[in-house]
């Protein structure tokens, strides 16, 4: 363009600015290449952290809710069996599991402790609840005389597999002849020490109860059932409090890539005045230079962000095929207590 030629503008000066800005980005290519790096690599991070967030989100309330109450309960449930059987009609419930619970003195050979006793469903609690997954001895109870107890509850006892005992229960009345089964243990003194399970054999004695797992996540709870977030105020807490923590390192990522990219801007458009010269001797006003700076920016941005968000999504799916394997950090956390995998 001669210093004699006009300038476009409107429209066509918008185009050719543009294609000013592509051909400037391609002939700087280290700089165009740095920027672009800072872009990619603070988005791809900032995809990343937000999955990895999500996940651990995830993990903690499908453990908890695996550990007793379910997506779903309901307490003082007059027949359980039934209205797991209605639930179970509907295609979005998993499952429906049954209980039966007692309070109960166990008596062993070595003493006493109190126990809330739960009659189960053994097939359906083996396949959705997380204490079967918890076993360290024996196995889960089969039939009516045998018990799985917690590892401090039996160790209260002075029992172990194989072990009879007998269970004095609120209502004056007496087990007698039971067998240890199994024992399980999950860190958390309210299960380990004063819980045991048992196969539903009575279907009228003790306090129904009644767990219920969706298919999928975002059902509300049908009636009488309370969902697991009003059970679990502590977690619904602790979900808000990592949402909190994750978006203050998310946001100080931002601005120290934001930081980075501005300073190698300025470095760069200082590095080019000869280039602007040039320019505005052929007749561009200082107004066009800033357009077509900011077009080559804009270019850069949007080019990056891209391959930002893309390369973030692929390393999101990879991780939530694979998994992240914290088994060795969460062994003893109460909200991982069924697996320390976070997809």
């Amino acid at each position: 363009m001669s210093s004699t030629e006009s300038i476009p503008t409107g429209t066509a000066a918008l185009g050719l600015w543009s294609s000013l800005a592509l051909r400037f980005v391609g002939r700087h290519r280290r700089r165009s290449l740095a920027a672009g790096l800072f872009i990619l690599i603070g988005c791809s991070l900032l995809v990343l952290i937000h999955a990895i967030a999500v996940g651990v989100n995830d993990a903690m309330v499908i453990n908890t809710t695996a550990l007793h109450h379910g997506d779903a309960y309901a307490d003082n449930v007059a027949d359980p069996i039934a209205l797991a059987r209605e639930l179970e009609a509907n295609p979005a419930v998993a499952a429906a599991l049954p209980r039966r619970r007692l309070t109960a003195l166990g008596v062993g050979d070595g003493g006493s402790t109190s126990l809330a006793l739960y009659q189960v469903d053994p097939e359906r609690e083996q396949r959705h609840s997380a204490i079967p997954r918890r076993i360290i001895k024996g196995h889960y109870p089969e039939t009516a005389n045998q018990l799985l107890l917690g590892s401090a509850a039996a160790e209260a006892l002075g029992v172990n597999i194989g072990d009879e005992l007998a269970l004095l229960l609120a209502d004056g009345s007496r087990l007698d002849g039971l067998t240890v089964s199994g024992l399980f243990h999950i860190h958390i003194e309210q299960f380990d020490a004063h819980t045991a399970y048992m196969p539903l054999a009575d279907k009228t004695r003790g306090v129904g109860e009644l767990a219920l797992f969706f298919a999928e996540r975002g059902h509300e709870a049908p009636a009488p059932l309370r969902p697991w977030h009003e059970l679990r105020p502590d977690l619904v807490q602790l979900i808000e409090m990592n949402q909190v923590s994750v978006g203050l390192v998310m946001l100080f990522v931002f601005i120290l890539v934001g930081f980075g990219i501005a300073n190698l801007f300025v470095l760069t458009t200082l590095e080019r005045f000869r280039e602007f010269g040039i320019l505005k001797a052929m007749g561009v006003t200082p107004s066009e230079l800033q357009l077509m700076v900011f077009l080559e920016s804009l270019l850069i941005g949007l080019l990056a962000t891209a391959a930002g968000l893309l390369l973030g999504w692929a390393m999101a799916e990879l991780l939530a095929l694979r998994g992240i394997d914290f088994s060795a950090m969460t062994s003893s956390n109460r909200y991982f207590v069924m697996s320390g995998m976070v997809h």
